[in-house]
């Protein structure tokens, strides 16, 4: 009797193991937008870094390099070369934006669709910010996607490294209609059928 009940109550944990299931990242395919937006001399101008998408992975999942000689001044000079590299590294269950490199003054934006889990909250922290050299924008999110993460810098700055963390909460949806697995389903009925004949020997043995 209590190896049936057993029986029973693993068929019951796998039947609810199915709506269970953590949301990840990991392996979705997610729409990224990177870029770079300032003004000089010649006036304003847009580095597109990146525009594509990205099968989410373990590791850094886009480390791209970026470089614009620009004119400050009357001056196109190499101190007023903006270069460096964007980076985009994507975990279970946070997106992680980062620039290092040597800065001018100018705005870095990440931008981030097609996410497959509804996101119902975001905490954001960030490394690297200066008061008065850099800032970090305040992204903000829906229920598929993140938008404006990224960085401001306002001026010359070698050895800029600086990084921003979006952690994000999702709430899971089970699909509707969700099927057993046909083996879960088997080892549940089969335990409930023992569980009922042996109720029906106990009775007819008492009468």
């Amino acid at each position: 009797m209590n190896r049936l009940l057993s029986f029973a109550a693993g068929g019951l944990l796998a039947l609810g193991a199915l709506g269970a299931a953590q949301a990840s990242l990991i392996g979705q395919n997610i729409g990224v937008s990177i870029t770079a937006t300032g003004q000089d001399d010649n006036g304003f101008y847009t580095i597109n870094i990146f525009n594509g998408s990205v099968s989410a992975a373990s590791g850094l999942d886009i480390s791209q390099a970026f470089s614009r000689q620009l004119t400050q001044g009357g001056f196109a000079t190499p101190s007023n070369v903006l270069s460096g590299t964007a980076t985009v590294d994507i975990t279970a269950s946070s997106i992680t934006v980062g620039f290092s490199g040597q800065a001018q003054p100018f705005s870095l934006d990440f931008d981030f669709t097609g996410i497959g889990d509804p996101i119902v909250s975001m905490a954001v922290s960030d490394t690297g910010i200066i008061s008065g050299v850099n800032s970090s924008t305040m992204p903000s999110f829906g229920t598929s996607s993140v938008s404006d993460m990224g960085f401001t810098f306002f001026g010359f700055q070698t050895g800029t490294n600086v990084t921003q963390t979006a952690a994000l909460t999702f709430r899971t949806v089970n699909p509707p209609g969700t099927v057993p697995e046909p083996a879960s389903l088997a080892l549940l009925c089969t335990a409930l059928a023992g569980l009922a004949a042996t109720r029906r020997r106990r009775t007819q043995a008492s009468m």
